[in-house]
């Protein structure tokens, strides 16, 4: 296992591409200098007050020492770091299987690579901390003290990511098929620790808010607005739905226990993968996990295979040569020690040399319409200035009864009301991608605002000269 896991760390040895990253630095910055909790939008001056009940604090604070230590390239040893615990937790809960357990996470890794290319991000804990509750209700089938560990992952869980309600859900689950096939042993003590870890998720700065706000992402059509809600392409569809169809198929053939269990909650993660791509990771977790349960005397004798052995190693070999010549675990590294390789990533180009000329200008305390996707950059790299939106935002609610990212978008494609609703948030400066539509319309008409920087990625304008 160990070498295994020596290629799953460079494997997500990942520079930050995250576009939030920003705006979860200040609130973690937020909650260490003033040791109180951001609970209202400080950030933007659209929708500024806005209450917002987030799940983020302790990733968020977690992400401001790494920064503040380490810098850039921190985040790429804590993301290596978060999936080399993931991959040993996952070997841990099958250890006969230590050549099928990597080929199997590597599998998932792949399959989910759109997710996880992104580095650092609170969805990774999520990630361990699913594999750490299937781990964790495996070995409680030999020890039930076991599962009284669980409150107070849930209560660390409920103050890193919201999908701690996943793993709620997977205890539920687990309890129900106890119940279906009469194993009264344990039912007690699965019900008392699931209720003990509800109340523990409720220890936040937020309260029962996390659920409200988890409750408001699922129901909202974010699919329509942002990409990593978009439901997946038709081939991860039909790779999901083969995945679905083969776990039917594999469960109802086995004779054994914890049938209901695994269809259950394969069947649910493909739901929620089939709605937005975003959760593909899980899918791909609870599939394999159920693989192995399924297919685990089948595996046994592959994994004592002579020729599977040697056909492991130089697989292994192979993974190595090809991830270092194709220039991934480079590349991270560049990224994170060379700001000019980060602003410039062929994943988002960061507006570096116009935040440059902002801070030579002296634009303090003023209030900047720029790109969605810049927004946490810029709220990290302006922290005196505030802007339109960011990613926290496109649930919230606002007086125009649409989607924050709705309003800006009616503003950066030049839509016909755009001067009134720059004019009604008193904008000041704009901030945009040089050729968008609003550039294009403010250069080939008059108006209030007169451009006066210009390069590749972006161009700003004034609405009046700042000295």
């Amino acid at each position: 296992m160990f070498f295994s896991s020596i290629i799953i760390f460079f494997l997500f040895f990942l520079a930050p591409l995250d576009t939030d990253l920003g705006w979860h630095l200040r609130y973690g910055e937020y909650v260490v200098k003033t040791w109180h909790f951001l609970q209202t939008n400080t950030l933007t001056y659209y929708l500024e007050g806005y209450y917002w009940a987030n799940s983020y604090t302790l990733y968020q604070i977690i992400a401001y020492f790494i920064y503040k230590f380490f810098g850039l390239i921190g985040f790429n040893f804590a993301c290596a770091l978060v999936m080399s615990a993931g991959y040993c937790l996952f070997c841990l809960t099958n250890l006969r299987f230590a050549k099928i357990n990597f080929f199997l996470f590597l599998c998932l890794s792949f399959f989910s690579w759109q997710i996880f290319n992104l580095g650092f991000r609170s969805q990774l804990f999520s990630f361990l901390f699913t594999v750490l509750t299937f781990y964790i209700l495996d070995k409680s089938e030999n020890n039930p003290k076991s599962l009284y560990i669980l409150p107070p992952i849930f209560f660390i869980w409920a103050n890193l990511h919201g999908a701690f309600a996943f793993g709620l859900f997977i205890l539920v689950v687990f309890l129900l098929d106890k119940i279906i096939y009469h194993k009264e042993k344990g039912v007690l003590t699965i019900s008392l620790v699931f209720f003990i870890s509800f109340l523990s998720t409720l220890l936040n700065p937020y309260g029962i808010g996390v659920y409200r706000e988890g409750l408001t992402h699922i129901t909202y059509p974010l699919g329509s607005l942002i990409a990593e809600w978009v439901p997946p392409n038709l081939t991860y569809c039909l790779v999901i739905a083969f995945l679905l169809i083969f776990t039917f198929i594999s469960l109802l053939v086995k004779n054994a226990g914890k049938k209901a269990f695994w269809f259950i909650i394969v069947t649910t993660f493909a739901i929620f993968a089939f709605t937005a791509r975003r959760n593909i990771p899980l899918l791909g977790l609870a599939f394999a996990e159920c693989f192995i349960f399924t297919f685990h005397d089948k595996l046994a004798a592959l994994e004592n295979n002579q020729k599977f052995t040697e056909f492991s190693i130089i697989a292994l070999i192979v993974i190595a040569i090809l991830y270092i010549s194709l220039g991934v675990l480079p590349g991270s590294v560049i990224m994170s020690v060379d700001s000019t390789a980060y602003c410039n990533d062929r994943f988002i180009q960061y507006p570096c040399q116009a935040v440059s000329f902002l801070k030579q200008k002296g634009v303090i305390n003023e209030n900047i319409f720029a790109n969605y996707e810049w927004g946490g950059y810029l709220e990290w790299a302006l922290p005196n200035d505030k802007f339109f939106v960011d990613g926290r935002m496109p649930t919230w609610k606002t007086p125009e009864n649409l989607s924050p990212y709705t309003v800006y978008l009616n503003v950066i494609q030049a839509q016909p009301d755009y001067e009134a609703t720059l004019d009604k948030y008193k904008t000041d400066v704009l901030l945009m991608g040089a050729g968008s539509f609003l550039d294009l319309e403010l250069k080939n008409n008059k108006s209030v605002w007169q451009e006066v920087y210009r390069d590749g990625t972006s161009v700003v304008y004034f609405r009046r000269l700042i000295k």
